[in-house]
């Protein structure tokens, strides 16, 4: 009988093809541990809808697709809501991306450089397909030297339609072209219309295929025949209908036998009348405008009918512009389906603002820097379901946020820099707003310094501040007393440097560093301390990183020794303790200083690498690409990739990754993609084996198992189906002990075990 029940254990283990662990239960969180690539989950996405522009919209069952410019991306969403969730993303490899057309299960996206193909046969799962490149010879000449100069530049493809092997094709400088695209390894142009200024932009086509409409935002409208691709002849043109408003697309679509193409439009140079112009385009020889609809502050750029509700409705883009200047982005959905000429607004307007830039944390609480849509306040305390609290909008870009005790202080750019009370998180209470004392003025116009970055020592604040003007850029910094928050106007020092901007600061010792896109310019502040022989910020030298500098930090645990990202060398590991990296003091009257980085090492990452944060002697290295590294820098000198991520989920340029103090969360910033809350998943257990079986003298049936890579539960079943724990086994580590008296009261039985972590 024993056995049999020996037979038993050994037999339900092998029918799970292992021989003891044949369940594994994994539960709760993981501790990070050192492995070439990382498992995350995205558990959040904030705030889930479109940001900035949708170039081009097309539908594809109940699906929207849209191509996102900026973002460089496609997302999906669905055709029959009105909230504008993004369902799915998928990023395009660094290639602007503009208008599209659909053939079959087939995307075709116009890129600055050519046309990406996209399998939609699924679009909640689309895959990247072939690239094919538009290449032509550009011919310059040098007006100096008359010398010619021949070289290979891409086709832009603004907007492109497909019939057959023939693509259509809008080209903006290069005009409208058709082309044979059989073997698009050597496409063969067949015709182009490039009429007077015309730089086409939007493009829709026929039905039929045969005629073309295009807006050019030099001279309006133009619509051509192209029933034969290889004889293209002009039917209508007309740079002077809608006055001063430029065209920016159009979308044609046939209501009740009659033709309607849709123009967006918009006013040049300053906010006026923005307007949906109709066009009835039945003769497309003879057109006229059939309706203006006009709307004051608005700029009309896209404007995207399509089948759902009662009929035709439409999704537009738009921009306004606020009381202080600032742009802002909308989405709103119109429905046609009363009358088609006249669009009737069918919810509030989506706004599309946002470039998610930083993060930082308080208890459990994240705030989220978006600059244009401001700080968003999340509650992390169960991290699989963040809530949103409430945001912050000064107006203002908020581009970096930081936590100091109770106070949150917000840079905002040119709004300044905001100190709140968060002791109650829910209800933060402003306490005062700085704004740069430091400005700039050319041509009669004024300047303001923009808050870019900051540091906080004590009751002391540095302010990375950016000047841009007509004619130049200066990286500024700034310095502030905090001692008295009901009034900060005590300017302690500031210094201004032309030529060079400042995206963020880091700071060691009595030098401050202004980082731009080549390297830094270190200034020295030790007049803060007694004893000091001048009583300014003093500017030490532009410092020029080899391989272009992202955002350098230098970790208070690893100090004198900083990091900086640099492109697709990945990390820069520097000592700034040596002169020629934090620079000389330049006496009085003396020549400026400019030396070249001294760098120790490298730490190679894949991608392009912007953004750190410092969690302790972790470095977070975002990616352009979509993801971050995790690298320990406990051994400062030789940093270690512990872990690299990157995201399948379209996310795109990830300006910073920001790990929660109690590390169960990180939040990557996906600039125009929004924020995404990452879970670490656990790995998986270690199969677990049986090395010995015995029967004690008591009796009891004993079993180890070894490896152990996780805790142990024994189950019984009498008849391998159901399954209870058997409470009286003894587990101490990776020994399992069975009483006999378990033994002698169940003589059949199955028993299994679980692992779980």
């Amino acid at each position: 009988m024993i056995e049999k029940i020996i037979k038993r254990i050994i037999n339900r283990c092998s029918w799970k093809g292992i021989t003891l662990a044949l369940c594994a239960l994994w539960i709760g969180t993981a501790s990070i541990i050192p492995i070439a690539h990382a498992e995350y989950e995205q558990i959040f996405n904030w705030p889930g809808t479109p940001r900035d522009e949708i170039y081009d919209l097309k539908k594809k069952g109940d699906y929207l697709i849209g191509s996102m410019v900026n973002s460089q991306e496609l997302i999906v969403m669905n055709a029959n809501s009105v909230d504008f969730k993004v369902l799915s993303r998928l990023h395009l490899n660094d290639a602007y991306s503009y208008g599209m057309c659909i053939d079959g299960d087939t995307l075709y996206v116009g890129q600055s450089d050519g046309i990406q193909l996209i399998d939609i046969a699924d679009p909640l799962n689309m895959k990247l397909g072939d690239k094919w490149l538009l290449p032509y010879e550009n011919i310059s000449t040098n007006s100096s030297t008359g010398v010619i100069t021949t070289n290979t530049a891409y086709y832009n493809v603004l907007d492109l339609y497909k019939k057959g092997n023939i693509f259509y094709l809008s080209l903006f400088a290069k005009g409208f072209r058709t082309m044979d695209l059989s073997n698009p390894t050597v496409p063969i142009e067949l015709d182009v219309y490039q009429e007077g200024s015309m730089l086409p932009r939007g493009m829709d086509v026929s039905e039929d295929g045969n005629t073309v409409y295009l807006s050019s935002v030099t001279d309006k409208i133009h619509i051509v025949d192209v029933s034969n691709p290889s004889d293209i002849k002009l039917l209508y043109h007309d740079s002077t209908i809608f006055g001063n408003n430029l065209a920016a697309d159009v979308e044609q679509i046939e209501v009740d036998g009659r033709k309607l193409l849709y123009v967006s439009t918009y006013y040049n140079y300053e906010r006026g009348w923005g307007a949906v112009m109709v066009m009835d385009v039945t003769n497309p020889s003879s057109p006229f405008v059939a309706k203006e609809n006009w709307y004051y502050g608005s700029d009309f750029y896209h404007f995207y009918p399509y089948a759902g509700g009662s009929g035709y409705q439409a999704l537009a883009f738009y921009k306004t512009v606020d009381s202080l200047g600032y742009v802002h982005s909308n989405l709103l959905l119109y429905g046609l389906w009363d009358d088609p000429l006249v669009p009737v607004p069918l919810a509030e307007a989506i706004s599309a603002d946002g470039a998610a830039l930083a993060v930082d944390f308080s208890g459990n609480y994240a705030y989220l820097a978006d600059q244009l849509a401001g700080c968003h306040i999340m509650d992390i305390a169960d991290p699989s379901n963040p809530v949103y609290v409430k945001t912050l909008n000064y107006q203002g870009y908020a581009n970096q946020v930081k936590v100091d005790g109770n106070l949150l202080y917000l840079a905002s750019g040119e709004e300044g820099i905001h100190i709140l009370d968060i002791t109650n998180p829910e209800e933060p209470v402003e306490v005062v707003t700085y704004k740069s004392l430091i400005s700039a003025t050319e041509l009669g116009t004024k300047f303001s310094g923009s808050i870019t970055d900051f540091i906080i020592e004590g009751d002391v604040a540095y302010l990375g501040v950016e000047i841009t003007t007509f004619f130049n850029n200066y990286a500024c910094l700034e310095v502030i007393s905090l001692e008295d928050l009901s009034s900060l106007t005590n300017n302690i020092g500031y210094i201004g440097i032309g030529g060079s901007v400042c995206d963020s600061i880091a700071k060691y010792g009595d030098t401050v560093l202004l980082n731009g896109s080549t390297g830094y310019i270190s200034v020295d502040v030790s007049y803060l301390n007694s004893g000091s022989s001048y009583t300014t910020p003093r500017y030490k030298g532009h410092f020029y990183m080899p391989d272009a500098c992202g955002q350098t930090v230098i970790p208070e645990l690893t100090g004198p020794i900083g990091y900086s990202t640099v492109g697709t060398n990945g990390l820069a590991v520097i000592d700034f303790s040596n002169a020629a990296n934090i620079g000389t003091v330049v006496p009085d009257g003396g020549d400026s200083v400019s030396n070249q980085v001294q760098i120790l090492s490298y730490l190679p990452l894949d991608g392009f690498r912007t953004g750190i944060s410092v969690k302790e002697t972790n470095l977070l290295v975002a990616s352009q690409y979509g993801g971050f590294d995790i690298v320990d820098v406990s051994s400062p000198k030789n940093p270690i990739l512990k872990e690299s991520y990157f995201s399948d989920l379209g996310v795109g340029a990830v300006e910073g990754a920001f790990m929660s103090p109690n590390e169960e969360t990180v939040i990557m910033a996906g600039n125009y993609t929004g924020f995404y809350f990452l879970r670490k998943e656990n790995p998986p257990l270690v199969q677990t084996t049986i090395i010995d079986w015995k029967f004690n003298e008591s009796g009891d049936f004993v079993m180890t198992v070894a490896p152990l890579s996780g805790n142990l539960v024994l189950q019984r079943s009498l008849d391998g189906v159901t399954w209870i724990e058997e409470s009286a086994a003894i587990i101490d580590e990776a020994q399992i002990t069975v009483p006999s008296s378990v033994i002698s009261s169940n003589l059949s039985c199955y028993f299994r075990i679980y692992q779980w972590q």
